[in-house]
């Protein structure tokens, strides 16, 4: 039964990061009478998807999720957010998909079974996406040393890290939200 229950999540995990790759994040802001503005943001629901997934899935599920995801992208289909192929290997975008393993361990880890407020989830993803940062500004670094890229390191690292982190930052605590809701819905 727990067997089949892993398998379900990874599943879940895999088809939310799929699909989070393909829809812009967006958020609502206010105006003064009172209705809604949709206001789109530079990035899509990809790493979103990641995170909600580590929060709520487990370890175990979210890690299998994680990298059927990135064996797909690499091997099959064009499904990440700059396409795929063997060939995003050799892409500064790369490093930041790298960074979805770690960040699943240490997200899936840091919201163990245990009771979580809000503030801590909305933390843990907040931790999980500057590993996902980190671990592509050292891709960058390396790529960049090893002239695999023959990019500038610093429009580089402006251009993949610094500019979309801020909108990815305040993604954090609706995904803090969300996975709240899921956990207790799920009794994790």
């Amino acid at each position: 039964m727990k067997a089949l229950l892993t398998i379900i999540a990874s599943v879940t995990g895999l088809l939310t990061i799929l699909i989070g790759g393909m829809i812009q994040s967006a958020i609502l802001i206010p105006r003064s009478d009172l209705t809604l503005r949709v206001v789109d943001l530079p990035s899509s629901l990809q790493i979103a998807g990641l995170l909600f997934t580590a929060l709520v899935c487990g370890f175990r599920s979210a890690l299998i999720a994680c990298i059927a995801y990135l064996t797909i992208g690499i091997f099959f289909m064009p499904v990440f957010h700059g396409g795929g192929s063997t060939g995003y290997l050799m892409t500064p975008d790369f490093g930041y998909l790298l960074g979805f393993i770690p960040a699943t361990w240490i997200c899936s880890n840091l919201s163990s079974p245990k009771k979580k407020s809000i503030y801590s989830l909305t933390l843990i993803a907040f931790i999980g996406l500057v590993t996902i940062h980190f671990t592509g500004i050292i891709y960058i670094l390396i790529g960049t040393i090893t002239t695999l890229f023959s990019l500038d390191l610093v429009k580089t690292v402006y251009l993949y890290s610094l500019s979309p982190l801020p909108f990815q930052i305040i993604l954090c605590p609706a995904i803090a939200l969300l996975a709240k809701i899921f956990r207790a819905l799920l009794i994790i």
